[in-house]
């Protein structure tokens, strides 16, 4: 299980982290474990728990908005973040404050396992602080939120025809005070509106309802459908991952891990990322949608080879 604890924001927020011991007596490295929107550390229990019996001490928190991380807004089931930076300000703060000092005071090797949003911000962090992430040796990317697929339709000018309209109809609605209030079909969180058949994030059963589970040990750790602030947030920090110079300055080894099915976000422009970055590596895993790591077992399976093959030459 993970040992809980806070810890104090730039803006004095607070922001909730967590540890997990490795149980192997020779340590191998530190994972940094970043989880996507919505998500909590328990429901990555089993992740951790799994990476801690192969030699690996995890740390992780959850991103401010989620969790049990601090909510800025009144209705805590809003998704809201006024700006993708707090997310990096946060995460900054964390790494200087705990992943840094266990890394130097055992010489242990860092590297990041982020899904989705994670994954994201985790690009963001390689190339704002070249000179900090120096101690870690290899990123994994889980279905990086790299770009959002806000069309159905898979036709390519449709699709860049409802992409620009989404990006401006967010850019009005903040403008027009509609920050903090529900994207058009958002709602408070309701275990009713959660339906296994047609959902795009696994094809497993229990794994679907494992974020619902935890969620009825503790409602607080529910968080709902997102503001037309954190949806502009978002939009915006994707715009700046489109810069080719922004992401060349990443010099870390990042490999994505891509769903060959996922309907959340863009596996053309991982693969994008994956050319523009220096040492990036784009790897697809068949048949798989967006939580990869929360998939079938045969997909799971797939991927764990993938994934410790990859930790694993680290040490090589």
């Amino acid at each position: 299980m993970f040992d809980f604890n806070f810890f104090t924001s730039q803006d004095n927020q607070n922001i909730r982290c967590g540890f997990m011991r490795a149980d192997a007596d020779k340590i191998k490295g530190i994972i940094l474990l970043l989880n996507g929107r919505t998500e909590f550390m328990e429901k990555y229990t089993q992740v951790a728990s799994h990476l801690c019996s192969i030699g690996y001490y995890v740390m992780s928190l959850d991103w401010r908005g989620q969790g049990l991380s601090v909510r800025e807004l009144d209705n805590r089931d809003k998704g809201y973040v006024k700006n993708f930076n707090l997310y990096l300000s946060d995460l900054k703060i964390f790494y200087n404050l705990h992943v840094l000092p266990l890394s130097a005071s055992l010489e242990l090797p860092v590297m990041i396992l982020a899904h989705s949003m994670g994954g994201h911000i985790a690009l963001r962090f390689l190339s704002e602080y070249p000179q900090d992430v120096l101690t870690i040796k290899k990123a994994l990317l889980i279905s990086p939120m790299v770009d959002i697929i806000t069309s159905p339709i898979n036709i390519d000018f449709a699709d860049k025809f409802i992409d620009s309209a989404s990006r401006l109809l967010a850019d009005l609605a903040v403008t027009a005070g509609l920050e903090a209030h529900y994207i058009i079909g958002g709602r408070d969180y309701r275990k009713e509106d959660a339906r296994f058949e047609g959902n795009v994030l696994t094809h497993d059963w229990d794994n679907f309802w494992l974020e619902h589970k935890e969620i009825a040990k503790n409602r607080n750790l529910a968080v709902g459908g997102v503001t037309w602030g954190w949806i502009k947030a978002a939009f915006d920090s994707i715009a700046t991952l489109k810069r080719e110079k922004y992401l060349s300055k990443i010099k870390t080894p990042v490999s994505i891990l891509s769903a060959e099915q996922d309907r959340v976000v863009s596996n053309s422009a991982q693969k994008r990322v994956c050319k523009i970055i220096p040492n990036g590596k784009f790897i697809l895993i068949p048949g798989a949608r967006h939580e990869i790591l929360f998939e079938t077992e045969e997909i799971r399976k797939e991927l764990w080879s993938i994934i410790l093959s990859e930790l694993d030459s680290c040490f090589a």
